[in-house]
């Protein structure tokens, strides 16, 4: 047999629709929903866009400055929601929950002390040991292991 005398596997168009290109800027805050939706995206930027105006409203609230303007409806929405109490307390007492971003958690401590406990856990200060450093990471090492 000669070489053009096999046959050639030709690859076929993938029919895969997560390949597809994005549609949108992200930038001026458009997002195309299908792509979102198909590469499973969609829900945690719907979470991550309403926490960002939750947000923005506890700074204007606390810091006295303008109201920002956040989508239409939102802020009533958010306001009416059970479990609400109050822009100030946003992620101190309240937040967004993680599996529906329109509904409301209580939180028993605030994002700031969960991240200073997160850090306390692993972070490791510069000026230690080279020991230490080494003990501390073989033992995050180890954690991240059983965890993934």
């Amino acid at each position: 047999m000669t070489k053009s005398n096999k046959k050639r596997k030709v690859k076929k168009p993938s029919s895969i629709k997560s390949t597809q290109s994005f549609k949108g800027d992200i930038l001026r805050g458009e997002y195309d929903e299908e792509y979102l939706k198909r590469n499973g995206l969609y829900e945690r930027t719907i979470k991550r866009k309403a926490r960002y105006w939750c947000f923005k409203m506890r700074h204007s609230t606390v810091d006295g400055t303008k109201k920002p303007d956040a989508p239409k409806g939102f802020v009533k929405f958010i306001e009416e929601l059970p479990g609400f109490a109050g822009w100030q307390h946003f992620a101190k007492s309240w937040d967004i929950s993680g599996n529906n971003p329109f509904t409301i958690v209580l939180r028993l401590e605030s994002v700031w002390a969960e991240w200073d406990h997160v850090m306390n856990r692993v972070a490791i200060p510069i000026d230690s040991p080279p020991e230490q450093i080494n003990a501390r990471m073989a033992v995050l090492a180890k954690e991240y292991a059983k965890n993934n």
